[in-house]
């Protein structure tokens, strides 16, 4: 089972997590907007959890999307940064590795759709 969440601010937010003490957990958990910086997400730990994928903003505030997968889950970390622009599109993304197959997971916050 996957969760995403535009969280807007995943800073301070456990109580939110606390809804996942169920019997069957999500395995994958994707926030977009967490509005932290690298060091900062760093130090977000969520029990059961892995900080596997994330895109950050330097110099902007806010914004951001990140990954996070159950200890059970084999992955490898795919790099699309070179697809981000700040402000524009920001993106972060995983292959999950299954016994039967693979598949990745994308998470992609469009901030501005300039169509025309």
């Amino acid at each position: 089972m996957l969760l995403h969440q535009n969280i807007r601010g995943l800073n301070h937010k456990n109580y939110e997590f606390s809804n996942f003490k169920s019997t069957k957990p999500p395995q994958v958990l994707c926030y977009s907007e967490h509005h932290l910086k690298s060091y900062q997400l760093n130090n977000v730990l969520i029990q059961i959890y892995n900080l596997v994928a994330k895109f950050w903003r330097n110099t902007f505030k806010n914004g951001g999307v990140c990954i996070y997968t159950h200890d059970s889950i084999q992955f490898s970390s795919i790099n699309v940064v070179h697809f981000c622009k700040v402000k524009d599109l920001e993106a972060c993304d995983i292959k999950v590795h299954l016994p039967s197959y693979t598949f990745y997971i994308v998470v992609i916050h469009p901030v501005t759709l300039n169509i025309f």
